[in-house]
């Protein structure tokens, strides 16, 4: 019995460790401001996993952003 619970233990543990590791990233929001009218379809690129997005309207973006380590 004792064996089981010191493995239930291990096993989690194990499972928190490989499951924290795999973060994928944040949502970044973001806004550009500029003197000019047209700020829709300005391209932003993140250098660190290529993503790219594209502003609306108003100058707003989503980016998925990570971490640099």
């Amino acid at each position: 019995m004792k064996i089981n619970r010191i493995l239930s233990i291990v096993l989690f543990l194990m499972c928190q460790i490989s499951f924290g590791q795999t973060s994928t990233g944040k949502l970044l929001h973001g806004k550009i401001r500029v003197d000019s009218a047209y700020i829709s379809g300005i391209n932003i690129l993140n250098l660190v996993n290529e993503k790219t997005a594209a502003t609306n309207s108003d100058g707003e973006f989503f980016i998925l952003a990570k971490a640099n380590y």
